[in-house]
């Protein structure tokens, strides 16, 4: 798997990997991940660093939207 991401790593434009400020509704996304999340322990996810990670999604989009819009 690893090396299949990788290989296809090379094809994507970078708007593609910054995931971090993805600002569109992501419903299919989020189904896949909630469904995935049930095959691994509960002790795998970090609950805290997981609320963290979501609580700062809108304002790392915010602040790549400002860096974009300053350099473009």
């Amino acid at each position: 798997m690893n090396s299949l991401a990788q290989d296809c790593l090379t094809h994507l434009n970078e708007e593609a990997v910054h995931t971090d400020a993805y600002t569109l509704n992501t419903t299919r996304v989020d189904e896949a991940l909630l469904a995935l999340e049930t095959e691994f322990s509960s002790s795998f996810i970090n609950p805290e660093l997981q609320t963290k990670a979501i609580t700062k999604a809108p304002l790392r989009a915010a602040k790549r939207s400002v860096i974009y819009n300053e350099t473009v």
